[in-house]
Order: C-alpha cells, then sequence, then structure tokens
C-alpha cells in the first residue's frame, strides 16, 4: 500500500462518515441535479401544454408539394436525377 490509512502526524482525527451520508452523496445529490435539469429543460414545454394550444394533426412536409410522392416499387424504373451513381 503507498499510503496508509491512518491520519497524519499532526492533521486532525477524521470520523467515519454514517451510511446515509454516504448514501446521500453517492444518490442523493445526484437525482437532484437530474432532477433539476429535467425540470429547466422540459419546465417550457409543461407550462405550454396547459395553454390549450393546437397540437399539428399531420406531419409537415418540408419540400414536398401538396402531397408527399409514393416511394417506387419494385415493378417501376427508377430515374436518377442527379447525384453521385455506384456506375465507374
Amino acid at each position: 500500500m503507498l499510503v496508509p490509512l491512518q491520519t497524519l502526524p499532526g492533521w486532525n482525527n477524521v470520523e467515519n462518515p454514517s451510511v446515509l451520508w454516504i448514501l446521500l452523496l453517492a444518490l442523493g445529490i445526484p437525482l437532484a441535479f437530474g432532477l433539476l435539469v429535467t425540470v429547466v429543460g422540459m419546465g417550457p414545454s409543461w407550462a405550454r401544454s396547459g395553454r390549450g394550444e393546437a397540437e399539428l394533426e399531420e406531419p409537415i412536409w418540408l419540400g414536398a408539394g401538396a402531397e408527399p410522392k409514393a416511394l417506387p416499387t419494385g415493378g417501376e424504373k427508377m430515374t436518377v436525377v442527379g447525384g453521385a451513381s455506384d456506375r465507374w
């Protein structure tokens, strides 16, 4: 052992911490910090939810026009419009 588990000469004697104190340091403080971060992060949305604002009923399609285009199935021929291809 590199350092003996004794109080060095000239220093005050240190008492062993209680189980309650160890639990407070190991569990209580991190849980309280996590609760604080959750409240700060979610607080604005929780406050807004009680105002009666309407929720979106449909997802927003950005850049898709009036109706989104259907994905091609296996039987249809796809046309390549720009971009990289796998041919050299």
